[in-house]
């Protein structure tokens, strides 16, 4: 419940989703697999392999200070070696997360952070999506990354 005299929320006012895209875009070892498709809806006309990333909750653990994000990032690829090294590679990425600045937040670290496969048809052809489900710690930060310090 929102602390009235915090304001609406008591989370940190950065997007959490566009925080974690506009990380994942600066990890190598993930763009090297998905250039630019990391999103929040898949678009298989961009190609393949993408991730699309999910905010399934965000609690506060200090009220507007640092919140817990649960997250799902689904690693997607009609191939299926390829669906599970994007993950993978999301998964060290998110690992390696801790004191990334930029778009208006601080990546603090993650925590329980696993890789579980999804049957998915709804493409044709038909997709392999691994999803990497964990939390992601998050607290308040300037609005433009900052050098020196946001190598994963």
């Amino acid at each position: 419940m929102a602390d009235p005299a915090l304001g609406p929320a008591d989370t940190i006012q950065a997007d959490p989703v566009a925080v974690l895209v506009a990380y994942l875009a600066t990890v190598p070892t993930v763009t090297a697999l998905v250039a630019d498709r990391i999103a929040t809806a898949l678009d298989p006309e961009s190609g393949w392999p993408a991730v699309r990333v999910t905010l399934l909750n965000a609690f506060p653990v200090y009220p507007r200070v640092l919140d817990r994000l649960m997250v799902q990032l689904d690693c997607c690829s009609p191939d299926e070696p390829e669906a599970y090294a994007t993950a993978a590679a999301v998964r060290a990425a998110l690992v390696g997360c801790g004191s990334w600045v930029g778009a208006g937040a601080v990546l603090a670290g993650s925590q329980a952070l696993s890789l579980r496969p999804i049957p998915d048809e709804t493409y044709t052809p038909p997709i392999t999506r691994v999803a990497v489900s964990g939390y992601v710690f998050a607290r308040t930060g300037p609005t433009t990354e900052v050098p020196n310090g946001n190598e994963p």
